[in-house]
């Protein structure tokens, strides 16, 4: 669009009314423009909707995996065409927010409460539950508005959206005495954690982290500290029917803190190797950590209860020779 107008980047930020390094890091792929950005771009620059949707399709080429079935597709082109606060761009969002096809992980489709219910772990307190769904609520209904329909399909953006919402409200009711800025480097430093479960080499030390999020190492080292702390290992831990934790329970996947799952990943890969591997340590986590209902696991899971228990069966040797070589490492010279 700003070679199409023959602007240098400087003048294209001006017009915008941007700072020069946002076009620069949009432009080097660094980081996508927001939709109301894109919007912003259509109007300044008097662009019709097929040029803008032109532009995008073009510039998003290679990126476009995963991408909603047409007929989907094109709700979000017939949003994107409103004028922003319009009553078209609230009547589309209404009907796109409400009737969209939510699929799970697993590739089932699930209702927008349905849908809500599942990013909310089980273990929410019963009176915090309606108040950080109606959250989850007006985070995806403002996520629709600022989907791109060319950087992939929606349930994977309501999805990160309702996981954030979640998070945040975890946060902030886990630390209230937290000042914004440092909430936020927690919930960045929890989530770039989380991330990281899957990928082998250890746990990430603060350089690492640092320079990945782009943020002060001092920031994060004090993130890391806030986060210290969670919820302990017994593989022997009986399922607590019933039972109530936080007033808004750890909606990380229900897992603990990063350190405790990487171990757990870490004494599994002996016994468990690709797909096997990533299913055996959700059910760890879920029953052994969390104390979860073996029921409940294989339900959220969609497992076989002969498979969910084979499972355990397996990862109970593993994880308790994991548990001694950790006490061993701690144990202090000479005791």
């Amino acid at each position: 669009m700003r070679k199409h107008h023959d602007m240098t980047p400087p003048e294209f930020a001006e017009h915008l009314e941007v700072r020069r390094e946002t076009i620069a890091r949009w432009e080097a792929d660094q980081v996508n423009p927001s939709l109301a950005n894109l919007r912003t771009i259509r109007d300044a620059t008097s662009s019709s909707t097929g040029t803008f949707r032109a532009a995008l399709e073009y510039f998003y080429r290679d990126r476009a995996a995963h991408r909603d079935a047409p007929d989907i597709e094109e709700k979000f082109w017939e949003l994107i065409a409103t004028a922003p606060d319009s009553a078209d761009e609230r009547r589309l969002q209404l009907e796109i927010v409400e009737n969209y096809p939510y699929t799970s992980p697993s590739g089932r489709s699930h209702t927008l409460k349905e849908f809500i219910d599942r990013s909310i772990p089980r273990r929410t307190d019963p009176g915090q539950r309606d108040d950080v769904a109606q959250q989850v609520y007006l985070a995806i209904w403002r996520a629709v508005a600022n989907h791109n329909p060319m950087l992939g399909s929606f349930d994977r953006y309501a999805a990160v959206t309702a996981r954030g919402t979640v998070l945040a409200t975890f946060f902030q009711g886990k630390y209230p005495n937290l000042d914004s800025t440092t909430r936020r480097a927690v919930v960045t430093v929890n989530s770039y954690l989380t991330r990281r479960f899957g990928i082998p080499g250890g746990t990430p030390d603060v350089p690492e982290i640092a320079a990945e999020l782009e943020m002060n190492p001092d920031r994060v080292q004090e993130a890391l500290q806030i986060l210290q702390g969670g919820p302990g290992l017994s593989v022997d831990a009986p399922a607590r029917e019933g039972s109530r934790g936080f007033q808004l329970a750890d909606p990380s996947d229900d897992m603990a803190d990063a350190t405790l799952r990487l171990t757990v990943r870490e004494a599994l890969v002996a016994e468990f190797d690709g797909p096997d591997l990533a299913v055996a340590v959700e059910v760890v986590m879920r029953h052994f950590t969390f104390g979860l209902p073996l029921a409940d696991v294989i339900a959220d899971l969609h497992l076989e209860a002969a498979a969910a228990q084979a499972i355990l069966d397996r990862a109970r040797q593993a994880l308790r020779t994991a548990l001694a070589d950790e006490q061993d490492r701690n144990r202090p010279a000479g005791s």
